[in-house]
């Protein structure tokens, strides 16, 4: 199998890459990189061409991931729609709902279009999903908080989708809404703002899902690093696990359970999820993730469209 990623910065190469790479069937990694004016092999042994020789050629790839800035994806999908018939783009996919409606994106083409949130291809959240299926949980706090980072990143620019709603904050919007079986309720959105930077640096969402949960979710840019999923069911009973969204390579995914006082752990093991959801993309068992039907992505996009118009 012959994969092209459009991107040549630090998460292709730190995520995106090295978990391709482990994967014994691909036999060819191509990165596609306006910046460059001849093929050469990076220092991951990857091909880099220049990207718009590879919109012009004729190759066909099994699988074409993006991984650039927000806002240049749909210029992106248009150019490299014909290339592949499963395209993967990372999150968030677009920056507004209308977006989402682009006819590229619909389940109607032969191509089929989807977003990266490789959390939900990890198995701790089919155990997460049972236990909300239980119909017992009451309470669902996250929260997905990261330092500043290089401040010449994207992240820090509002022409390129930059922001944290973009970066951290499509966690846990799409855990809320993954989560919805029927409806919510919005009870309250908070964008946070800084004098200095002309992008958004944090927030906050509260929602009652279906009458029955309280939903509670953060993130922020510039904050002391969390990454969290809490649970609480009707008995106070709490399921609570750490590095729910990003995940350590080298790190036992547990779910951490206190019951009266007792507390106990499920271990989930090791697992590298971004290989894993390549894996499932590759192997067409993403049909099986509801998160990736396009009715669920326009519900996703609903609930981050509502928060989005709060920064305007």
């Amino acid at each position: 199998m012959n994969i092209l990623i459009i991107g040549n910065g630090v998460h292709t190469n730190k995520r995106i890459h090295p978990a391709l790479s482990t994967i014994e069937n691909i036999n060819k990694i191509t990165i596609g990189d306006r910046n460059t004016s001849k093929k050469y092999i990076n220092e991951k042994g990857a091909e880099v061409e220049n990207v718009e020789k590879i919109y012009k050629n004729n190759h066909i790839f099994d699988l074409v991931i993006i991984s650039t800035p927000p806002d240049s994806h749909m210029e992106i999908l248009e150019k490299i729609y014909n290339k592949s018939n499963k395209i993967l783009i990372e999150k968030p996919l677009a920056t507004n709902l209308e977006l989402i409606s682009n006819s590229l994106i619909s389940d109607s083409g032969k191509t089929k279009v989807y977003e990266s949130l490789m959390y939900f291809h990890h198995p701790i959240w089919s155990h997460v999903k049972k236990l909300i299926a239980s119909n017992n949980i009451t309470n669902v706090n996250c929260e997905f908080s990261v330092p500043h980072l290089n401040n010449e990143s994207f992240r820090y620019s509002k022409k390129a989708g930059g922001g944290s709603l973009n970066d951290q904050g499509i966690y846990p919007i799409s855990l809320a809404s993954n989560i919805t079986k029927d409806s919510y309720a919005l009870e309250n959105i908070v964008i946070e703002k800084e004098a200095g930077y002309e992008v958004d640096l944090g927030g906050t969402l509260n929602l009652l899902i279906d009458d029955k949960i309280q939903f509670n979710g953060k993130w922020g840019l510039g904050k002391d690093y969390k990454n969290y999923l809490e649970m609480k069911d009707a008995n106070n009973n709490s399921y609570y696990i750490d590095f729910i969204f990003s995940k350590p390579d080298d790190t036992e995914s547990k779910i951490v359970v206190k019951k009266n006082d007792i507390v106990s752990e499920i271990k989930i093991g090791i697992y590298d999820q971004f290989k894993l959801m390549y894996l499932d993309f590759l192997s067409d068992k993403f049909n099986r993730f509801d998160y990736s039907s396009y009715s669920n992505l326009l519900k996703r996009y609903k609930l981050y469209q509502e928060v989005k118009e709060q920064l305007i």
